[in-house]
């Protein structure tokens, strides 16, 4: 049959607030860690427009957007390193939404993600929070 579709059995997806004690996000701790995806997402509250990087590390690859414009992604099987992509963005004044997809085919899942200036300094003025009520 050409042009057929494979049906597409019912997955149940449901969000999670993990807090981690260290800068690396350990998605390996789910049910299903192989071949699989993960999404985080949060908000990012700005106190003025600013231009800064985005630096990200994966393991295995990702796709992110903030303020539902794509930012950057990546398909590949990777080990976790800090800093793998840097992402040159612009924060607005006031709430950003960040999201990130990370794509899982074996072994480690995971990610780390930080803003700096554009001297790469951190940027210490943000507050980030998991929903957009604060």
């Amino acid at each position: 049959m050409v042009g057929g579709a494979l049906p597409i059995s019912k997955i149940d997806c449901k969000w999670e607030k993990i807090n981690f004690p260290h800068s690396q996000v350990d998605l390996s701790l789910f049910d299903y860690s192989e071949n699989i995806i993960a999404y985080a997402a949060c908000y990012i509250d700005s106190p003025e427009d600013m231009d800064v990087k985005l630096k990200l590390g994966s393991d295995d690859g990702y796709k992110l957007w903030l303020n539902h414009r794509p930012i950057g992604e990546l398909n590949t099987c990777r080990g976790l390193f800090v800093d793998s992509n840097i992402h040159r963005v612009t924060l607005r004044k006031g709430m950003n939404v960040l999201l990130l997809k990370i794509t899982q085919d074996i072994g480690g899942f995971a990610f780390c993600l930080r803003f700096t200036d554009l001297n790469d300094k951190m940027v210490d003025n943000l507050n980030i929070w998991l929903n957009a009520e604060k």
